[in-house]
């Protein structure tokens, strides 16, 4: 396939991803099968977003506030002012190392940022096959373009004040303010910046999606079948799915994170596909508490995988 032809089928692809916008349930070759939508991770996201933003230390965030004043003041060409904020930096400083002799680091900010990729299973598969036939080509900066979109995840930035490199570098920015040193002390000031670190934490989306799904079949095992029918487009909200459905979804899921790349053992999605593949195959003979447990298992066994995606 020339470069022409890899770049029509990708934009094809990527035409695919925008229109189909398609839910993220079982692949439906079956037309009678319907596809899941499956619950919004909304809350999920704003549990992880909080449960972050309470680590955050305010006498961190106003050292480093001090400091960006020290930087304005500096601009300004007020001397005066920029050692009146770096010594309420440099107090701030002094108190977090006392209070937190065991920490190397604290937060200061969060965000989250969060992209998907829209389509089927199988739409990533034919652009991972586009991509591996660009790399066979040796045209490197195709295959880029192609799996460049390739992210289902949920990103969490945590920027991080280093209670070593922070206090150190800002302690030589005074005595370059006393001197009348104003271009060297902002530049020392700029290095001192330049200590932050900024963790990154990765979410897979597909894995987020998988446990609300099997939370929401658990709030159904015991209730009487309720069948609805998909809509025109053979799509149907996790609400008005079946058990059974919703564990053809939550595989579904597992298959796209494999797809995608998210985890660091190449089996551990086979695995847990064919679990769950067996935990569908008995649902409808499932013996009370025994098929529970091992109902219960296998979320335990995919709540896990979620945590250990993130060490």
């Amino acid at each position: 396939m020339d470069l022409q032809q890899i770049g029509r089928r990708s934009a094809a692809g990527v035409l695919a991803f925008a229109l189909l916008a398609a839910p993220f349930g079982a692949a439906a070759k079956d037309p009678e099968t319907p596809r899941i939508t499956p619950p919004e991770t909304t809350e999920s996201q704003t549990q992880a977003l909080e449960e972050r933003q309470a680590r955050i230390i305010a006498d961190a965030v106003a050292a480093l506030d001090a400091t960006y004043k020290a930087v304005a003041a500096i601009a300004q060409e007020d001397s005066k002012q920029a050692l009146e904020q770096l010594e309420i930096a440099t107090g701030k400083l002094d108190l977090l190392v006392a209070r937190h002799p065991e920490a190397s680091a604290l937060p200061i900010a969060v965000r989250m940022m969060k992209t998907d990729v829209l389509g089927t299973n199988e739409d990533i598969k034919a652009i991972l096959e586009d991509a591996e036939e660009a790399l066979d080509d040796g045209r490197v900066q195709v295959a880029r373009g192609l799996l460049a979109p390739l992210a289902s995840e949920i990103v969490i930035e945590t920027t991080m004040l280093p209670l070593a490199a922070f206090p150190a570098a800002l302690s030589l920015v005074a005595p370059l303010v006393d001197a009348g040193k104003l271009d060297e002390a902002a530049a020392a000031l700029q290095a001192t910046l330049a200590t932050l670190v900024v963790e990154k934490e990765v979410i897979p989306l597909p894995v987020l999606r998988a446990e609300l799904l099997l939370e929401v079949a658990a709030t159904k095992l015991d209730a009487p079948p309720v069948v609805k029918p998909a809509d025109a487009k053979g799509m149907k909200p996790a609400a008005e799915a079946t058990p059974a459905e919703l564990l053809a979804a939550a595989r579904e899921q597992l298959k796209r994170a494999d797809l995608l790349g998210y985890g660091k053992a190449k089996k551990t999605y086979p695995g847990l596909v064919k679990r769950l593949e067996k935990l569908e195959s008995t649902l409808e003979s499932k013996s009370g508490s025994s098929w529970k447990k091992r109902f219960g298992e296998f979320r335990k066994s995919l709540s896990e995988l979620g945590s250990s995606l993130l060490d």
